[in-house]
Formats: C-alpha cells, sequence, structure tokens
C-alpha cells in the first residue's frame, strides 16, 4: 500500500509537470508571435516602449492631459499607455534590451517568476510552509489560478507582476512586520491604478493602520523615489498630466474615447460591467461590431441611474464588511488575518470599474484559504461551504468560454461569490481556529491588532 508521503510526491511530481509543460510552450508561442511583423501580443511592445523613454529621460504621460481624451491614439504613443508614470520608472532597466526578442523572452519570464512566488506566498501566507502537507490544498487554487496566470502571459499585461508586491504585503502584514507589508501595498498601489481599491479595504476590514502606511509608502513609490531617480519637477509634471489624461475623465464620466466600447462588452467581467449590461440597453459585444448583437438587459436607465446602482452596490458590500469585521472583532488567528487581506484583495473586483479576465488572479489567496478550511474541516459547516463555492466556481469559470455567459458577467460573479464566502468565514472562524490547536501556522505567525 502506497504511504501518504509517496502519494503526497507523486501528486506535486504530476503539478510540477503540467505547470512546467505550460510554461513552456506558452513560452515558446508568445516570443514567436512577437518577433514577427507586426507582433500579435500588443502589450510586451507597448511596455518596451515605454521603458525605452523611461531611459531616454522622455515625459512618461500625454502631456496634453485632459485636451487629449477625445482624441483617438495610437497603442505606440505615449498617450495610448495609461499606466502610472511609476511603472514605466520601476520597469526602466527591461529597457536596456534592445532586441525585442531578448525584451519579451525576459518579461516572459520575470511573470511566470512572480507568479511561482505568488504561490509559495499563498501557500505560506495560510499553511506556515512553502507547501502544504496535504498536497490537494495547493492544486486546488492553482487549478483556478494557472489559467488565469496564462491568460495574463499571452499579451503580457500587467497582473502577475503586481499580484506579487500584494501577496508579499499580506504575508508580511500577516507575520507581524507590518511596514515592510505596507511598502508592498503601497508599491503596487503606485504602479497601477486599481489595486488601490485593495488599499482603502483595509479601513473595512480594521487594518487603518496598514492602509494609513501603505497609503504613504504609495506616495513614496509615486513621488519620493521616482523623483530622487528623474527630478521632483520631472515627476510632478509626469504624474499631473496623468490625473489629467487617466484619472480625471473617469471619475467625470468623460472617457469616451478609448474605453467605452470595451467597457461595455463581454470582455469586462466587472460587477459594473455587468450592471451595466443589465439596465442599459448596449450590444454585449462591444467592439466585436462583426458578431451578432448580445442584449441582457432587463432595465433601459441611463448612464447616471447605472451607476448610482453599482456605486449603491459597492457601498453596501463596504458597510456589511465593516460591520461582520466590527462584530467578530480582532484576529483570534492566522486564518482570521489571512481572511482579512483575502477580503481587501478581492474588493478589487467588486470595486473597479475595469476587470479584465486576467485581473481574477487576486484570488489566488481566498481560493488557497477556501480550500483549507474545506479540506481540513469537512464536516463543519463551514468546511462544506466552502467545498461548494469550488463546486459553483467550476461552471462559472468554464462559462467564462462562451461570449454569451461573459455577457452574464460569469467571471465577475466569480468574485462576487468569494467575497460573500469570505464575509461568512471571517464572521465564524474563530469556531474553527478554536478546534484546530496548535498547528504550524500557529506556532509561526504572528497575529497583530489593527
Amino acid at each position: 500500500m502506497v504511504d501518504a508521503a509517496t502519494k503526497r510526491k507523486k501528486v506535486y511530481t504530476v503539478l510540477l509537470i503540467v505547470v512546467l509543460a505550460t510554461i513552456l510552450v506558452k513560452g515558446g508561442l508568445v516570443v514567436r508571435s512577437n518577433v514577427k511583423t507586426p507582433p500579435t501580443h500588443k502589450d510586451y511592445p507597448r511596455w518596451h516602449r515605454i521603458a525605452r523613454r523611461a531611459l531616454e529621460g522622455k515625459t512618461l504621460a500625454d502631456p496634453r492631459g485632459a485636451e487629449a481624451v477625445a482624441i483617438e491614439d495610437h497603442e505606440g504613443e505615449v498617450g495610448f499607455y495609461k499606466l502610472p508614470p511609476a511603472w514605466a520608472i520601476y520597469t526602466a532597466l527591461l529597457g536596456l534590451f534592445q532586441v525585442f526578442g531578448a525584451y519579451v523572452y525576459t518579461y516572459y519570464y520575470l511573470s511566470v517568476g512572480c507568479g511561482v512566488l505568488c504561490v509559495f506566498l499563498a501557500m505560506r501566507t495560510i499553511h506556515g510552509r512553502w507547501l502544504p502537507e496535504d498536497p490537494w490544498k495547493c492544486v486546488i487554487p492553482v487549478f483556478f489560478f494557472l489559467p488565469l496566470a496564462v491568460d495574463d502571459l499571452h499579451n503580457g499585461n500587467t497582473s502577475l507582476i503586481l499580484l506579487l508586491p500584494l501577496m508579499a504585503g499580506a504575508y508580511l502584514a500577516s507575520r507581524g512586520r507590518r511596514v515592510l507589508g505596507a511598502l508592498g501595498w503601497g508599491l503596487c498601489a503606485a504602479l497601477k491604478a486599481y489595486p488601490a481599491a485593495a488599499v482603502g479595504a483595509l479601513l473595512f476590514v480594521r487594518r487603518w493602520r496598514l492602509m494609513l502606511l501603505s497609503v504613504a509608502a504609495a506616495l513614496a513609490w509615486t513621488l519620493l523615489i521616482p523623483g530622487l531617480i528623474r527630478g521632483f519637477e520631472r515627476t510632478w509634471n509626469d504624474n499631473r498630466a496623468w490625473a489629467e489624461r487617466i484619472v480625471m475623465p473617469y471619475l467625470e464620466g468623460k472617457e469616451k474615447t478609448q474605453w467605452d466600447s470595451k467597457a461595455h462588452s463581454v470582455r469586462n467581467q466587472s460587477l459594473w460591467g455587468a450592471v451595466t449590461r443589465f439596465t442599459r440597453p448596449l450590444n454585449a459585444m462591444g467592439e466585436y461590431a462583426d458578431e451578432d448583437p448580445i442584449y441582457v438587459n432587463f432595465l433601459s436607465l441611463s448612464s447616471k441611474e447605472s451607476t448610482i446602482i453599482f456605486a449603491s452596490l459597492v457601498l453596501i458590500a463596504a458597510g456589511i464588511t465593516a460591520g461582520v469585521c466590527w462584530r467578530a472583532g480582532p484576529p483570534t488567528g492566522p486564518l482570521t488575518t489571512a481572511c482579512d487581506y483575502s477580503l481587501a484583495m478581492t474588493f478589487i473586483l467588486l470595486a473597479s470599474p475595469l476587470v479584465w479576465t486576467y485581473y481574477l488572479t487576486v484570488l489566488l489567496l481566498p481560493m488557497t484559504l477556501g480550500a483549507e478550511v474545506a479540506l481540513r474541516h469537512r464536516k463543519h459547516p463551514l468546511g462544506k461551504m466552502c467545498l461548494w463555492a469550488f463546486v459553483i466556481t467550476v461552471p462559472l469559470f468554464f462559462g467564462g468560454l462562451s461570449m454569451w455567459a461573459r455577457a452574464f458577467g460569469t467571471l465577475g460573479w466569480i468574485g462576487v461569490l468569494w467575497y460573500v464566502v469570505l464575509l461568512v468565514l471571517r464572521a465564524r472562524m474563530s469556531e474553527l481556529e478554536g478546534a484546530d490547536g496548535p498547528t504550524m501556522a500557529n506556532e509561526e505567525a504572528r497575529t497583530t491588532n489593527p
């Protein structure tokens, strides 16, 4: 009869083979598609161009500011570059690769490395070790994470690189190293706008000290360090122009030229996208105008009314989160602490008006926590709840392959589902941690008050 250690080794070996085969095959396809003319995957050349601009000391945001909102620019121009200037500064060294193929290869495997480290950090945060004793506690979250990671690697997007400081910040903060954790969360918010929702959500989960430190860190990563590198006047002008070009138009509802068709289409799996498609008579195919139109609206509201509904839902979610965390009290152990950070990270999927498929990589930590509860506490109601959450996630996950299903926001509802699961876990996690007794995670983790 095969012992547990041998079974564990076999499962991890199979998982390693699957992951390596996927990474190597996808890497070959990505490099091949980008070295041909013109390249197929647009984000790789875009990040290469902006890294070169940073090395050459050129402007990193459209100097036309708000005037450029109504101008149809091209992806090859700096005006189309929508990330904060900090992204270009901190990835500028990749611009040293003048041979584009070498750059693609390096960026691809840099993203792969970030994704692998994120998996290990998730395991370490939940289990107190790099790989859990029960390999299925690793296999289950990786099963959902791997396709999302591959989707990120396909076009050379940024979610895996952004997820690393977020995961590192959660791990360090859960071990009592709040300042180092804040540096990670602040860096993530400085590199791209949408993770800022996670920093804001720290307030709802009673991690207000970490939130304040993360805000200070984000300002340092955005202005102080780039100012020391490029000069404070140039840094300020770049960030001011970026805010006028990107942030303010979104807040004022004026950003129509670049994102309107994509934001309302099946590509956008955000809660806002689903609410918009349900409440306005819009063709869910958006930019896929040559396809048969899909309408899923049951109301015909104005853009303003639709936005009010979405904002109300987000505020309700924030209020419920604050109420649950306040009533449940301070963390009672490492799982409660991990649940707090999982809630903050998942809040990104609720609050962001744009959620592409690869944004769902932030569910790595919540699903790792869910797998731990489902497999460790099979007979407990919370364990059964997490098991059913995974069962429901599977058809929603594969529903993303259908344009018709995506029009209903199937992938976006995964984020909503796991947010509800995390709220229930946060309210009742003390039942599990009190019954667990001492574990490796309990012994290593040092849970601190907010």
